[in-house]
Protein backbone atom coordinates (compact mmCIF):
# COMPACT_ATOMS: atom_id res chain seq x y z
CA UNK A 1 0.00 0.00 0.00
CA UNK A 2 1.20 3.61 -0.89
CA UNK A 3 0.89 6.15 1.49
CA UNK A 4 -1.78 8.80 1.57
CA UNK A 5 -1.56 12.03 0.32
CA UNK A 6 -2.56 15.37 1.75
CA UNK A 7 -4.00 18.87 -0.09
CA UNK A 8 -5.06 21.64 1.90
CA UNK A 9 -6.67 24.65 0.30
CA UNK A 10 -7.88 27.50 2.08
CA UNK A 11 -10.78 30.06 1.66
CA UNK A 12 -12.38 32.36 3.81
CA UNK A 13 -13.18 30.34 7.07
CA UNK A 14 -13.26 27.26 5.15
CA UNK A 15 -10.48 24.78 4.35
CA UNK A 16 -10.57 21.69 2.08
CA UNK A 17 -8.59 18.74 2.52
CA UNK A 18 -8.31 16.32 0.02
CA UNK A 19 -6.96 12.64 1.01
CA UNK A 20 -5.62 10.56 -1.65
CA UNK A 21 -5.58 6.37 -0.55
CA UNK A 22 -3.97 4.68 -2.87
CA UNK A 23 -3.86 0.66 -3.14
CA UNK A 24 -3.16 -1.61 -5.07
CA UNK A 25 -6.64 -1.86 -6.76
CA UNK A 26 -8.15 1.67 -6.42
CA UNK A 27 -7.55 5.64 -5.70
CA UNK A 28 -10.01 6.98 -3.12
CA UNK A 29 -10.37 10.88 -2.91
CA UNK A 30 -12.03 12.44 -0.02
CA UNK A 31 -13.29 16.26 0.11
CA UNK A 32 -12.88 16.98 3.57
CA UNK A 33 -13.94 20.77 4.79
CA UNK A 34 -13.06 22.08 7.62
CA UNK A 35 -15.10 25.39 9.16
CA UNK A 36 -12.64 27.39 10.91
CA UNK A 37 -15.32 28.99 13.14
CA UNK A 38 -16.38 25.80 14.38
CA UNK A 39 -13.20 23.69 13.68
CA UNK A 40 -15.35 20.71 12.47
CA UNK A 41 -14.04 18.53 9.41
CA UNK A 42 -16.62 16.76 7.12
CA UNK A 43 -17.04 14.41 4.45
CA UNK A 44 -20.41 13.54 2.89
CA UNK A 45 -21.68 15.94 6.09
CA UNK A 46 -19.77 12.99 8.79
CA UNK A 47 -17.61 14.32 10.75
CA UNK A 48 -14.41 13.75 10.21
CA UNK A 49 -11.47 15.16 12.61
CA UNK A 50 -7.16 14.87 12.87
CA UNK A 51 -6.59 14.10 16.24
CA UNK A 52 -4.71 17.67 16.42
CA UNK A 53 -6.37 21.29 16.28
CA UNK A 54 -5.59 24.74 16.29
CA UNK A 55 -5.24 26.46 19.12
CA UNK A 56 -7.98 29.41 20.55
CA UNK A 57 -9.02 30.45 17.43
CA UNK A 58 -5.64 29.89 15.22
CA UNK A 59 -6.26 28.83 12.08
CA UNK A 60 -4.82 26.08 9.91
CA UNK A 61 -1.74 27.78 8.30
CA UNK A 62 -1.47 28.37 4.62
CA UNK A 63 1.84 26.29 4.51
CA UNK A 64 -0.04 23.28 4.15
CA UNK A 65 -1.59 24.02 1.39
CA UNK A 66 0.73 22.42 -0.98
CA UNK A 67 -0.08 18.32 -1.47
CA UNK A 68 2.14 16.13 0.35
CA UNK A 69 1.79 12.88 2.80
CA UNK A 70 0.83 12.76 5.75
CA UNK A 71 4.77 12.77 7.87
CA UNK A 72 5.15 15.73 5.41
CA UNK A 73 2.53 17.83 6.54
CA UNK A 74 2.96 17.23 10.18
CA UNK A 75 6.59 18.66 9.65
CA UNK A 76 5.42 22.06 7.82
CA UNK A 77 2.91 22.19 10.47
CA UNK A 78 5.83 21.40 12.97
CA UNK A 79 7.41 24.66 11.07
CA UNK A 80 4.68 26.78 10.81
CA UNK A 81 5.01 27.68 14.36
CA UNK A 82 1.00 27.24 14.37
CA UNK A 83 -0.36 26.95 18.22
CA UNK A 84 -1.45 23.41 18.37
CA UNK A 85 -2.93 20.49 20.56
CA UNK A 86 -1.32 17.90 20.05
CA UNK A 87 -2.14 14.64 21.84
CA UNK A 88 1.10 12.42 22.77
CA UNK A 89 1.80 9.31 21.43
CA UNK A 90 3.15 6.36 23.32
CA UNK A 91 5.97 4.71 23.36
CA UNK A 92 5.94 1.53 25.82
CA UNK A 93 8.62 -1.08 26.47
CA UNK A 94 10.73 -3.13 28.87
CA UNK A 95 12.97 -1.50 31.07
CA UNK A 96 15.75 -4.84 30.65
CA UNK A 97 16.06 -4.27 26.52
CA UNK A 98 18.78 -5.06 24.22
CA UNK A 99 20.48 -3.15 21.89
CA UNK A 100 18.05 -3.39 19.06
CA UNK A 101 14.91 -2.64 21.07
CA UNK A 102 17.39 0.43 22.62
CA UNK A 103 18.29 1.63 18.67
CA UNK A 104 14.66 1.15 17.53
CA UNK A 105 13.41 3.53 20.75
CA UNK A 106 15.84 5.85 20.14
CA UNK A 107 14.71 6.53 16.82
CA UNK A 108 11.31 6.14 17.27
CA UNK A 109 11.80 9.12 19.63
CA UNK A 110 13.63 11.09 17.58
CA UNK A 111 11.22 10.41 14.26
CA UNK A 112 8.09 11.29 16.55
CA UNK A 113 10.00 14.90 17.98
CA UNK A 114 11.13 15.89 13.97
CA UNK A 115 7.12 15.56 13.70
CA UNK A 116 6.53 17.81 16.06
CA UNK A 117 4.51 15.09 18.40
CA UNK A 118 4.63 14.77 22.00
CA UNK A 119 6.12 11.66 23.11
CA UNK A 120 4.45 9.55 26.03
CA UNK A 121 6.44 6.95 28.14
CA UNK A 122 6.80 5.19 31.76
CA UNK A 123 9.77 7.73 32.27
CA UNK A 124 12.13 4.73 33.71
CA UNK A 125 14.65 3.57 32.09
CA UNK A 126 15.23 0.88 29.19
CA UNK A 127 13.37 1.47 26.04
CA UNK A 128 11.29 4.63 28.01
CA UNK A 129 14.90 5.79 28.55
CA UNK A 130 15.95 5.35 25.00
CA UNK A 131 12.85 6.84 23.58
CA UNK A 132 13.50 10.08 25.69
CA UNK A 133 16.87 10.80 25.04
CA UNK A 134 16.14 10.58 20.98
CA UNK A 135 13.05 12.72 21.68
CA UNK A 136 14.89 15.20 23.89
CA UNK A 137 18.01 15.41 21.36
CA UNK A 138 15.55 16.60 19.01
CA UNK A 139 14.04 19.37 20.85
CA UNK A 140 10.64 17.57 21.38
CA UNK A 141 8.10 16.99 24.15
CA UNK A 142 9.03 13.93 26.77
CA UNK A 143 6.28 13.50 28.68
CA UNK A 144 7.06 10.98 31.58
CA UNK A 145 3.92 8.95 33.75
CA UNK A 146 6.25 7.99 36.67
CA UNK A 147 5.30 5.16 38.91
CA UNK A 148 6.85 6.77 42.08
CA UNK A 149 5.77 9.75 43.94
CA UNK A 150 8.73 11.93 43.02
CA UNK A 151 9.61 13.24 39.82
CA UNK A 152 13.23 12.63 40.49
CA UNK A 153 12.87 8.78 39.38
CA UNK A 154 12.59 10.43 36.13
CA UNK A 155 15.39 9.22 33.29
CA UNK A 156 17.36 12.62 32.99
CA UNK A 157 15.48 13.20 29.30
CA UNK A 158 12.18 13.55 30.41
CA UNK A 159 11.00 17.67 30.02
CA UNK A 160 7.96 16.96 32.02
CA UNK A 161 7.67 14.47 34.96
CA UNK A 162 4.43 13.49 36.05
CA UNK A 163 5.04 11.86 39.68
CA UNK A 164 1.68 9.20 39.65
CA UNK A 165 2.47 7.88 42.91
CA UNK A 166 0.13 4.69 41.41
CA UNK A 167 3.00 2.25 41.11
CA UNK A 168 2.53 -0.02 37.98
CA UNK A 169 -1.23 0.71 37.90
CA UNK A 170 0.07 3.72 36.03
CA UNK A 171 0.04 1.59 32.70
CA UNK A 172 -3.55 2.14 32.59
CA UNK A 173 -3.13 6.05 32.53
CA UNK A 174 -0.53 5.53 29.78
CA UNK A 175 -2.32 3.29 27.74
CA UNK A 176 -5.83 5.77 28.13
CA UNK A 177 -3.71 9.47 28.08
CA UNK A 178 -1.61 8.02 24.65
CA UNK A 179 -3.61 8.68 20.90
CA UNK A 180 -1.55 5.40 19.67
CA UNK A 181 0.82 3.30 21.52
CA UNK A 182 4.39 1.38 19.62
CA UNK A 183 5.61 -0.98 21.44
CA UNK A 184 8.89 -2.01 21.46
CA UNK A 185 9.87 -5.32 22.81
CA UNK A 186 7.98 -6.81 25.74
CA UNK A 187 7.48 -7.17 29.19
CA UNK A 188 4.64 -7.90 32.01
CA UNK A 189 4.34 -4.11 31.99
CA UNK A 190 4.11 -3.71 28.26
CA UNK A 191 2.01 -6.63 28.06
CA UNK A 192 -0.67 -4.70 29.96
CA UNK A 193 -0.04 -1.61 28.24
CA UNK A 194 -1.20 -3.44 25.08
CA UNK A 195 -4.02 -5.07 26.40
CA UNK A 196 -5.55 -1.60 28.40
CA UNK A 197 -5.03 0.21 24.54
CA UNK A 198 -6.57 -2.38 22.92
CA UNK A 199 -9.31 -2.17 25.94
CA UNK A 200 -9.56 1.59 25.37
CA UNK A 201 -9.56 1.22 21.41
CA UNK A 202 -6.29 2.84 21.08
CA UNK A 203 -4.33 2.03 17.73
CA UNK A 204 -1.32 -0.40 19.00
CA UNK A 205 1.37 -0.65 16.97
CA UNK A 206 3.71 -3.49 17.60
CA UNK A 207 7.16 -4.70 16.31
CA UNK A 208 8.10 -8.16 16.34
CA UNK A 209 9.61 -9.02 19.64
CA UNK A 210 6.51 -7.10 21.10
CA UNK A 211 3.30 -8.58 22.83
CA UNK A 212 0.89 -8.83 20.54
CA UNK A 213 -3.05 -8.70 21.34
CA UNK A 214 -6.23 -9.12 18.95
CA UNK A 215 -6.51 -5.80 16.75
CA UNK A 216 -2.50 -4.65 17.23
CA UNK A 217 -1.06 -3.78 13.90
CA UNK A 218 2.61 -5.52 13.33
CA UNK A 219 5.30 -3.52 12.18
CA UNK A 220 8.78 -4.40 11.06
CA UNK A 221 10.60 -0.63 11.01
CA UNK A 222 10.36 3.05 12.79
CA UNK A 223 9.59 4.23 9.03
CA UNK A 224 6.36 2.18 8.74
CA UNK A 225 5.25 3.00 12.72
CA UNK A 226 6.40 6.90 11.93
CA UNK A 227 4.19 6.35 8.13
CA UNK A 228 0.92 5.23 10.22
CA UNK A 229 1.30 6.85 13.62
CA UNK A 230 1.64 10.61 11.13
CA UNK A 231 -1.74 8.93 8.64
CA UNK A 232 -3.62 8.32 12.28
CA UNK A 233 -3.30 11.55 13.57
CA UNK A 234 -4.75 13.44 10.54
CA UNK A 235 -7.36 11.35 10.48
CA UNK A 236 -6.68 9.48 6.93
CA UNK A 237 -6.55 5.62 8.30
CA UNK A 238 -7.16 4.00 11.75
CA UNK A 239 -4.72 0.99 12.33
CA UNK A 240 -5.86 -2.49 13.09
Amino acid sequence: MRPSVIKLTQRGATITIKFLHFDQNMTQTLQIYLDECQRIMTHADEPLSPKMRPLGKASWPAVLQSPCLPREALIALKRSNTPMQRPPVGVIGPREATQQQLEIAYALGAGLAELGIPLLCGGRGGVMEAASKGAALKGGEVIGLLPDTSAEAANPWVTLPIASGLGEARNVLIARASVLLIAVGGSLGTHTEVAFGRHFNKPVLTFPDAPNAEGTTPICSVEEALALTAAHLWGVTQPS
